[in-house]
């Protein structure tokens, strides 16, 4: 579960990378096409922020995924040393 926490975390990382890698495109456009494309570029902005929040909301899950793993391992590990030590104190000694 150690190891899916990880790969879950990595994912966050290359999610929030994703998301910023198009931050200041429809200001990039603008500069260089001018007000031709105006129209364009509202929509374009629009569709940046769509996929910053989307990607501010997967990030997070993925995230909250990685903690939550985290949480389940620790219990599974502390219920397996719990019944372990359980089960010694009753064992049928010869």
């Amino acid at each position: 579960m150690q190891l899916l926490a990880g790969s879950q975390d990595n994912l966050a990382i290359d999610i929030k990378a994703a998301t910023q890698s198009v931050d200041g495109i429809s200001e990039a456009v603008s500069t260089t096409h001018g007000s031709l494309t105006s129209t364009f570029n509202i929509t374009l902005a629009k569709l940046v922020t769509i996929r910053s929040f989307t990607g501010m909301g997967l990030e997070k899950l993925t995230t909250d995924v990685a903690t939550n793993l985290r949480i389940a391992a620790h219990a599974y590990r502390d219920t397996d040393s719990d019944w372990a030590d359980l089960i010694e104190k009753f064992r049928f000694r010869s």
